[in-house]
């Protein structure tokens, strides 16, 4: 690309550049983006670029996000094995077949999509940082083989059972908002967790928690608890949220910052109160 068609390119295309990431936005013309080499850029974001084609991606383009781009096929990412970060969020892509090639990824994101399937993920050893937040996923066994995973994020899926979570023992971050899960005794030795969110699911014990004194944020509505009383172990809790339970009584936790208690103690126990 010659200095002449790259002014062209810059003229003619809403883009920006901005700590070596190059944002394209909101354009239907674009196609490539082998441009992109002659640029310094380490971090590509293109959004609502409806008709791009991933034929070939630049290897100075180590971070990759793909948003709202309307891809059903991503096969043309499988050559890009020296891609370490990928998003791919709002598009309807229910194949992720193509991604077990990228051994080098180290965070992966494929979110509001229409995924069931996850199992391609097995081969990705090196990723601390997995979300798949708001898609269809119901089996996360394959997931007991990234043992590395620091960061998880899993909400507003289909998800029952959470037994493979006690083989990520490097977990300090676990978002399970807002899908099945009844047992949570998986969770019992996962002790460098920081952040644990489980609201929407039909957790009835709390007892899990009791080894988790890293916590400092933990959600906990809507889950239809009654008694929280292992929580008071957890004494650096800085953020806690029971709103919409059934709760009976609150030990008091000194370290508490933030507290959401809307809708939270049954009856009796407000019956007691005014007594």
């Amino acid at each position: 690309m010659s200095e002449e068609q790259i002014e062209k390119f810059v003229s003619q295309y809403k883009y920006e550049i901005l700590n070596k990431a190059l944002r394209i936005s909101d354009n239907q013309t674009i196609r490539t983006v082998t441009f992109v080499e002659q640029l310094e850029a380490t971090k590509l974001i293109l959004s609502e670029c409806y008709r791009i084609q991933l034929l070939r991606l630049p290897t100075n383009i180590i971070d990759l996000v793909l948003s709202h781009c309307k891809l059903s096929d991503i096969s043309g990412l499988k050559s890009m094995l020296w891609l370490q970060k990928l998003v791919i969020t709002n598009n309807p892509i229910s194949n992720i077949s193509d991604l077990q090639y990228l051994l080098n990824l180290t965070s992966l994101t494929v979110n509001t999509s229409n995924l069931v399937d996850i199992q391609y993920l097995k081969p990705l050893l090196n990723i601390k940082e997995l979300e798949l937040s708001e898609n269809k996923i119901f089996n996360i066994s394959v997931l007991q083989n990234l043992s590395g995973l620091q960061k998880l994020d899993l909400r507003t899926n289909q998800i029952v059972d959470v037994s493979i979570l006690k083989y990520l023992k490097n977990l300090t971050n676990l978002n399970l908002n807002f899908n099945k899960i009844a047992d949570i005794s998986p969770i019992y030795n996962l002790v460098l967790l920081t952040e644990l969110q489980l609201c929407c699911n039909a957790v009835k014990s709390t007892s899990a928690f009791r080894k988790l004194t890293n916590l400092t944020l933990l959600n906990l509505a809507q889950t239809d608890l009654v008694d929280i009383g292992s929580i008071s172990s957890l004494i650096n809790l800085e953020c806690v949220n029971l709103e919409e339970n059934d709760i009976v009584f609150i030990e008091p936790l000194l370290n508490l910052k933030h507290i959401q208690l809307n809708n939270c103690f049954s009856k009796y126990a407000v019956e007691d109160q005014l007594s």
